[in-house]
């Protein structure tokens, strides 16, 4: 895991005001998307009961509900583990991402209601706040909302919600792209800043009903999504490895 994401991971963490499985499950899924706990890395149900001082009934609900949600695989043995990035499964979430994108984007501009319009403008205004302060998790948090609202004005809910899944599925691979810095040191910045423009270009096609300019619009930011998470993938990593000893 690159190291600009762990230093700003392991922070320590007041105890979240709420109770029962329901505290449980929105906290170790916004660790699990933020990357705080890496994927991989198993779950260890007792330490839940410790930290939450709950019984260990709801916190196997909050279990089995982030493993619904494909966030957790429940293993044979019963232990838990936080489900790894598949990036042999890349191609085909990409793929539906940008398919699904097009489409929302595109009946949000022809069916959208004003209201619909007001929420995702101010969703993109408070994205663009963010990016101000550099406050990435509210970046990542922000982003989804602001393509979630375009999901829900698009008219049909059942696109809605593979959509919201998708972009569920995608804030770990958001978490990547707004974390690590390409050897040029610019990288990152020059995709904050493309977000933002790709952002403007859709509210506004959204905004003057021009469907076609809206699909376009999300094309290419799904497509630039791709290309970052790529381009992070392709890192050479080697330096990152440590070898301890090497039996011969």
């Amino acid at each position: 895991m690159n190291s600009a994401i762990k230093n700003e991971s392991r922070k320590p963490r007041g105890r979240p005001k709420g109770s029962g499985a329901t505290v449980v499950y929105d906290t170790l899924r916004r660790r699990i998307l933020d990357l705080t706990i890496e994927p991989g890395a198993d779950i260890e149900e007792q330490g839940l009961v410790d930290e939450f001082g709950i019984s260990r009934t709801p916190v196997r609900e909050a279990l089995i509900r982030l493993a619904s949600d494909g966030l957790a695989t429940i293993m044979p043995n019963r232990s838990v583990r936080v489900t790894a990035l598949n990036f042999t499964e890349l191609p085909q979430y990409f793929e539906a991402l940008e398919l699904t994108q097009r489409a929302v984007t595109r009946w949000a501009a022809l069916r959208g209601s004003k209201e619909d319009i007001m929420q995702i403008k101010a969703a993109s205004e408070a994205f663009d706040k963010a990016v101000q302060t550099t406050d990435v998790i509210g970046m990542i948090e922000l982003n989804r909302n602001f393509h979630a609202l375009i999901g829900e004005a698009c008219g049909n809910v059942f696109l809605a919600q593979t959509y919201s899944r998708l972009l569920d599925e995608g804030l770990r691979l958001a978490r990547l792209s707004y974390a690590y810095e390409s050897p040029d040191q610019n990288s990152r910045s020059r995709h904050i800043d493309r977000t933002v423009e790709e952002h403007d270009e859709m509210v506004t096609a959204i905004e003057t009903r021009n469907g076609d300019l809206a699909e376009e619009q999300a094309a290419i930011h799904a497509r630039n999504f791709r290309e970052r998470i790529m381009a992070y993938i392709g890192q050479d990593l080697s330096g990152d490895i440590a070898i301890e000893s090497i039996a011969g």
